[in-house]
């Protein structure tokens, strides 16, 4: 009996330092995704300054110029420098989304060339699609990146060996048996899709780190931030993620992710390319409100070179004085969000409340949660996250004057 007791005493010590162990694992990944949130604002505006302004450049000389391959550099370190912050965000579940209705297994096909080439022709890649599987709401772009990480982590597992990679799908209900004996899980119906190697295997004491932020056993090439972005993103859309491994026997590493069970109504198309036939005439405006100058004066210059009509202001105060001296004129509002004083959404209230059919662009370099306040009589509005392009903010605002204020599908 004492022998009996012990082993239960051993036991319930191991959970409670396996719980403790979760719990500050937990805590120090939204410290970092805390600190990621607050520098990204500032960093965005920067990227989008060296982006936009060496893109602008880049036009201008044309790409025989003696200096177009230096300029090409300078925008391909910016896209690293914002690919990285994207990551940040992503594990610190701060991304900002633009859900839709997916079929997993239609997403997985259209990646297979992609997927085929990134692992390289010594390693098979096969997948086991569930034919009536279910949609999830998803933004198309992190399932992406799911799907790349945890494929690529499935190649490196290989060492350069011929082998393996496996994905499959399939409708699962995670039950109370599944939840109690994986914390973090909630029960439910899910739509599943894994990702299974044939590779090395991942050790017990490897296995309790593996989603944390910049570890890794790439001794050359890992950032260490491949997996955690990839559970920052499953836990963002609420989803659970289950890692199977022994050592010597390869590893899976199982997604899921709520099954759809309404799919809503087409909502507006923020990739949309049309750009209108007629630019804007001088006399409907587009008003930039962004209280950073570098900022403001890049986006003013790139829609001027669209042949729009464009007025500026620093500030919201500024705004709205412009605003009421040209209000009738100005077509569309582009605006950051989050600046001093008063923040994009209530100055757009305020304008809203004099013209109701103005149309509404927010920018900004915040992450998601700065994004809860951004609420005008229940509309869904449309946002552009820092850093952009010159060509993806003449898209986006080509494609926003094209619909009504309020296009079918938005909730009031």
């Amino acid at each position: 009996m004492k022998s009996v007791q012990a082993n239960t005493h051993d036991d319930f010590t191991s959970h409670c330092h396996a719980e403790e162990r979760q719990k500050h694992q937990s805590q120090k990944m939204e410290a970092l995704g805390e600190l990621a949130g607050g520098i990204s604002h500032d960093f965005n505006n920067l990227l989008t300054v060296i982006l936009g302004y060496s893109s602008l450049a880049l036009q201008k000389i044309g790409a025989e110029h003696p200096a177009a391959k230096d300029v090409e550099q300078v925008i391909n370190a910016g896209d690293r420098a914002a690919s990285l912050i994207r990551q940040l965000l992503a594990f610190g579940r701060r991304q900002i989304l633009a859900p839709q209705p997916l079929q997993i297994n239609t997403f997985i096909a259209g990646l297979h060339k992609i997927l085929c080439r990134l692992i390289g022709e010594h390693i098979t890649l096969t997948t086991q699609l569930t034919p009536d599987i279910c949609k999830v709401m998803a933004d198309p772009s992190q399932v992406e990146q799911i799907i790349m990480n945890l494929v690529i982590n499935a190649r490196d597992a290989m060492m350069d060996q011929d082998g393996t990679i496996t994905i499959t799908t399939g409708n699962r209900t995670l039950d109370s048996a599944f939840v109690n004996n994986n914390q973090g899980a909630a029960e439910g119906e899910y739509v599943m899709f894994s990702v299974r190697d044939s590779g090395v295997g991942i050790s017990k004491d490897v296995l309790v780190r593996i989603f944390e932020p910049y570890f890794t056993t790439k001794t050359e090439s890992g950032t260490g931030l491949g997996l955690s972005t990839v559970y920052g993103i499953v836990k963002q859309n609420n989803g659970y993620i289950q890692v199977i491994s022994e050592v010597g026997l390869g590893a899976e590493f199982r997604v899921f992710l709520p099954k759809l069970f309404h799919v809503p109504e087409t909502t507006f198309d923020q990739t949309s390319t049309c750009i209108p036939e007629q630019s804007l005439d001088a006399e409907r405006l587009i008003l930039v409100v962004e209280d950073d100058l570098t900022v403001l004066n890049l986006a003013a210059a790139t829609l001027r070179s669209e042949g729009y009509g464009v007025v500026t202001a620093n500030n919201p105060l500024e705004a709205l004085h412009i605003f009421e001296r040209h209000g009738t004129r100005i077509h569309l509002v582009l605006t950051d969000i989050m600046m001093p004083n008063m923040t994009g959404a209530e100055m757009a209230k305020k304008m809203r409340s004099v013209r109701p059919e103005v149309k509404l662009l927010f920018m900004t370099g915040y992450s998601g949660d700065h994004l809860k306040a951004l609420d005008i009589a229940g509309e869904q509005l449309r946002f552009m996250m820092k850093p952009f392009s010159p060509s993806e903010l003449a898209k986006l605002v080509a494609n926003c004057l094209q619909f009504h204020n309020k296009p079918e599908g938005f909730q009031e």
